[in-house]
């Protein structure tokens, strides 16, 4: 009777590498992963410009040499998570719109975002003119994207459209 160490070799040894077929298979192989480079891209032509927009931000802030003498700060951090946020638009990009849960949810989340700086700009003690001015630009930049991206969705409660039967 065989070990179980010499059935796991013979089963191994009766394996096609190329086709991945077994001696005893009756099915086709199937093939375990494939690379697409032709993945569609199903957003709105301003999002896919702003995702690359803020991925390509994200890497300038993550690898930017801090002036001599002086420490990097914060935009390594901000330069992740810039990153991030453009990598989550891309890579949500393959679903139809209808179905993309991340692009319907950013219409609130920005909307938010947007509030909540402009109320940091007007209330914020301790910032600088340029840090407000930053700020400012920032949250009308993206209240803006918000309002453009509800409009062109219809929706801005942040969920997916109800299906119709």
């Amino acid at each position: 009777m065989p070990t179980h160490e010499e059935e796991r070799a013979n089963s191994l040894e009766s394996i096609d590498p190329v086709t991945c077929e077994t001696a005893s298979s009756a099915y086709r192989p199937q093939t375990i992963l494939t690379m697409d480079a032709s993945l569609p891209v199903h957003l709105p032509w301003f999002i896919s410009v702003h995702a690359c927009g803020i991925a390509v931000l994200g890497l300038y802030f993550l690898f930017k040499a801090p002036p001599p003498g002086k420490a990097a700060g914060h935009a390594p951090q901000l330069g992740i998570a810039s990153i991030a946020i453009g990598l989550a638009y891309l890579f949500t990009s393959y679903m139809p719109i209808e179905e993309n849960q991340w692009l319907y949810a950013t219409v609130p989340v920005r909307l938010i975002l947007c509030a909540l700086l402009i109320l940091r700009t007007v209330v914020g003690s301790g910032l600088s003119s340029a840090e407000k001015k930053s700020l400012l630009n920032l949250g009308l930049y993206d209240g803006f994207g918000a309002v453009v991206l509800g409009l062109w969705l219809g929706k801005w409660d942040g969920r997916l459209p109800v299906a119709s039967s």
